[in-house]
Parts: C-alpha cells; sequence; structure tokens
C-alpha cells in the first residue's frame, strides 16, 4: 500500500509539473492506466466489488457464466463487446425498470462493464441496492479487455457475430487509454 502511494504521489505530482500532457502520457502505459483506475476505483466506488479480465475470462468458461451487462450507448456497443453481452444504456441508470431481469436470480453471477469502468460501477451499486447479491465491476472495463488482447465481437442478433479488432474511444481524453 505504501508502494502503491509512492506511485500514486508521482503521477499526481508529474500532472501537476506537466499538466495534462503529462498526465495523458503517464496514463498510455499499462501502469499509468491501472494507478489511474485503482485511484478511481478507491476514490469513487469502494464499496463496488470488481472482477479481473483474468477472472472474467474463467468464469465465462464455465458451465453458468455471468450475465454480462454492457453499459456503454448504442454506438460504443455497436463497435465491439464482450461476447453475449446485453446492453444497458447509461442514460437509463437511473431507471432499472428497462433492464430486463425478469427471471434472473437474484444470486446469479452479473458482470457490468463500459470504457473503463465508472458508469458500470453506478449500475453494479444500483444492482446490490435492488438486492442483487453476485454483482461486479470489470477492472479496467472492456479497454482493459481489449488491451490485453482479449476476444471482442460486433454485430447483432440478425448479422450475427463477428470478431472485432476496435474499441469505441468514448472520447478524446478517455481514447488514451485504448492501446
Amino acid at each position: 500500500m505504501k508502494r502503491f502511494s509512492k506511485l500514486l504521489g508521482m503521477a499526481v505530482g508529474a500532472a501537476a509539473v506537466l499538466g495534462v500532457g503529462g498526465a495523458l502520457f503517464i496514463t498510455k502505459t499499462e501502469r499509468g492506466f491501472r494507478l489511474f483506475l485503482d485511484w478511481m476505483y478507491t476514490q469513487k466506488f469502494p464499496d463496488v466489488p470488481l472482477i479481473t479480465p483474468d477472472s472474467l475470462a474463467v468464469a465465462l468458461a464455465t458451465r453458468t457464466p455471468p450475465l454480462l451487462l454492457d453499459v456503454r450507448a448504442p454506438e460504443e456497443f455497436a463497435v465491439s463487446r464482450l461476447r453475449g453481452a446485453r446492453r444497458v444504456d447509461s442514460d437509463t441508470l437511473a431507471d432499472l425498470d428497462e433492464i430486463d431481469l425478469a427471471g434472473i436470480d437474484r444470486d446469479h453471477p452479473i458482470v457490468a462493464y463500459c470504457s473503463i469502468g465508472y458508469r458500470s460501477g453506478v449500475i453494479v451499486r444500483q444492482l446490490h441496492e435492488l438486492g442483487f447479491t453476485n454483482v461486479r465491476n470489470l477492472y479496467g472495463g472492456i479497454f482493459l479487455w481489449h488491451n490485453q488482447g482479449r476476444d471482442l465481437w460486433a454485430g447483432d442478433s440478425l448479422s450475427g457475430d463477428s470478431p472485432s479488432d476496435k474499441v469505441h474511444p468514448y472520447n478524446w481524453m478517455w481514447g488514451q487509454f485504448v492501446q
């Protein structure tokens, strides 16, 4: 923990000295990206359980894989997604009735993800408040999943799934995290 605090302090200090450009440079490395993620999850979502991409990949290969909720906008989802994910528009997060969870056991594993884990962190918290007990946020979101070379898919139920090697960057600033 002491080492993490020191590294985070160095990153913040560099950002202060170098400005936004320096901060973006630091985050272009996986180590910098993870420092940012750890800070964000600690500050904004200390109560939200996380699942790493490695652990999710293992869980998806089981006989009872988790339900995947993609908490991104339609244009992001259209570019790529994790296979089998249901899209949940982040604009409707306040109204979770729009998510079809009828028949889903409250203990069934659910993993939510977005670009980096902020929007999905919000929905994981809300699902816990609704009584879902086994809901987690994907650490690093689809950006880290992609950066680690994991499979992404595009398409819909009519055209079928096809592999994708692209990730929607959300915007120019957050897109800096996509390698």
